[in-house]
């Protein structure tokens, strides 16, 4: 009887505390030239390769030499497909950054301190190096001061701050609509009255913008995030030339009196893109 107690507690245990997995197939990831960015976890996974610069048989020296223009690539790849991120869907990170050399140093000074995620070295001498680089490094230091201006005469949907009843987290799929991720989607209803933009984003430390993208198992990620609350899932009417998510009349009403304003603020937002 002692062990069938014990047995049951075991049982109820590991269901409260095993941590909760997405796989691969849950996450979404977006396919770029020389690498890919999966939007769940909010990393640059890019490859670079590398040629020794170095004539002659010294085999140490040359694959050093080898490892080191590997690095360089990486760096440069990385930060050209960083400025070609979509920013709010409507125009690039690369529109929006005003250094780009300081852009470019911020992403060397992370590839320099942290080892590639995987290395192949080929019989004629030359290297790739493949990194894992957070977008969080990029957002928290270029994007903070210009998302927190607020846009003269832009229209804005009110929504209480209260929490009462209210629900924690807002799910919107955008269903079968041809949809970019970018750092801060922008979300508008039918007059084009804003939702949430990146004026919205509180910039916490480790985050690349407080947007959530996931192909599939929303509830999945709001329990591996950690969020406390019943979920409004909501689905997108459109997606407009702007790359805006348009919400209908009866979405937005919802939102005004179902969704804690809280829910915006503090990143809890999910895209579901099937």
């Amino acid at each position: 009887m002692i062990f069938k107690i014990l047995l049951h507690t075991f049982f109820i245990t590991t269901m409260i505390y095993s941590p909760v997995k997405l796989s691969a197939d849950d996450e979404f990831e977006q396919k770029i030239t020389d690498g890919s960015i999966n939007w769940s976890t909010k990393t640059l996974l890019i490859t670079g390769g590398g040629v020794s610069e170095i004539n002659g048989s010294d085999l140490i020296s040359s694959r050093l030499s080898a490892e080191r223009s590997a690095v360089v690539n990486s760096v440069n790849r990385a930060k050209r497909s960083i400025l070609a991120i979509s920013f709010d869907g409507n125009s690039s990170v690369g529109e929006k950054v005003e250094s780009k050399s300081r852009l470019r140093s911020v992403i060397d000074q992370f590839v320099k301190k942290n080892n590639p995620v995987s290395k192949r070295y080929y019989s004629d001498g030359s290297v790739e190096f493949v990194y894992s680089i957070p977008l969080s490094i990029v957002s928290e230091r270029f994007f903070g001061s210009f998302c927190k201006e607020k846009k003269e005469n832009e229209k804005r949907v009110s929504i209480d701050d209260g929490n009462s009843g209210k629900k924690q987290v807002l799910v919107i799929n955008v269903g079968n609509n041809k949809f970019e991720p970018s750092f801060f989607p922008v979300i508008k209803t039918d007059d084009f009255q804003t939702i949430y933009d990146c004026s919205n984003t509180s910039f916490e430390e480790n985050s690349a913008g407080n947007v959530h993208y996931i192909s599939k198992n929303a509830k999945g990620l709001i329990k591996k995030m950690g969020f406390e609350g019943k979920e409004l899932t909501l689905k997108a009417k459109s997606i407009n030339k702007e790359n805006q998510i348009i919400l209908d009349e009866k979405s937005v009403e919802k939102i005004k009196t179902e969704l804690s304003g809280d829910a915006l603020k503090n990143g809890r937002v999910i895209i579901l893109v099937p």
